[in-house]
């Protein structure tokens, strides 16, 4: 993961410009892995070739970037339970540009995430790439966000149910 974080795609995109050592990503990673912080995070592999990272959250546990408290005008329409938000990145870059990330992320939703009424994205504004390919995979632009810097993005599911935390 640390030589992910170097690549310039995903410091700009993912890492938020942000420089992170060995240290940095284990403090932040390893309470995931450890089951004390419940953000479950997977590693992408093409052709057992690992080529990047995704993860999800539901909003009850985390919130995306743009996003306040539960005071937004995001929870007027859904409650925090509802609601899955996920971060990814692919850090390979022979495949980025082709199709893959809308790929990964519709597989993710339906293997993943069926049970929430929603999942939302939380790009930087500046990041094209990541806007077109979350508008390829079915996210819709929204004026929920808080800060000006963070696009919230939305796809609505078929809902199966309320989301049960285990």
């Amino acid at each position: 993961m640390t030589q992910w974080f170097a690549e310039p795609t995903v410091k700009q995109g993912y890492a938020r410009n942000q420089q992170f050592s060995l240290e940095d990503i284990s403090a932040k990673y390893a309470p995931r892995i450890e089951g004390i912080d419940p953000v479950p995070s997977f590693i992408i592999y093409l052709n057992q070739k690992p080529i990047g990272f995704i993860q999800y959250y539901c909003l009850s546990d985390h919130l995306p970037e743009g996003i306040s408290g539960n005071h937004a005008s995001l929870f007027d329409e859904f409650t925090p339970e509802q609601l899955a938000g996920i971060d990814l990145f692919i850090a390979e870059p022979s495949c980025l540009g082709v199709g893959l990330g809308r790929q990964i992320i519709r597989r993710f939703i339906a293997k993943q995430l069926y049970r929430f009424k929603a999942v939302v994205v939380d790009p930087q504004i500046g990041n094209e790439q990541a806007i077109a390919c979350y508008q390829k995979a079915g996210f819709l632009p929204t004026q929920y966000s808080e800060d000006a810097n963070y696009l919230l993005m939305i796809n609505m599911l078929s809902y199966r149910g309320s989301h049960e935390h285990s």
